[in-house]
């Protein structure tokens, strides 16, 4: 078989692969499965801007999630974006809860 004949069963081989890939990410999106969380805050940093949340008088998770939404210059009417914050505010609100 000569190179130029193995590479184009590659290339088939390859789009299928492909095609085969995005069948599974439409079946994921179908049954919304988390997607794996993104590093949007260096280590300590969210800490820090739950703590000034608190210091400025913000009383619940909401309020926190709001401020580090602005602090952090983020569109607080973005739902996904606000849901994901809002949970890992409530994780540090936990931690903090039990020193």
């Amino acid at each position: 078989m000569d190179l130029y004949a193995k590479r184009t069963e590659l290339r088939a081989v390859i789009s299928k692969a492909r095609a085969d890939l995005k069948a599974i990410e439409a079946a994921i999106r179908v049954f919304d499965a988390p997607a794996p969380r993104r590093v949007l805050f260096q280590r300590g940093h969210l800490q820090r801007l739950v703590f000034d949340a608190m210091r400025q008088g913000a009383q619940d998770n909401a309020e926190i999630t709001d401020y580090v939404m602005t602090a952090m210059g983020w569109d607080a009417s973005d739902k996904a974006l606000f849901a994901d914050i809002r949970v890992r505010v409530k994780d540090v609100t936990k931690r903090i809860a039990r020193w």
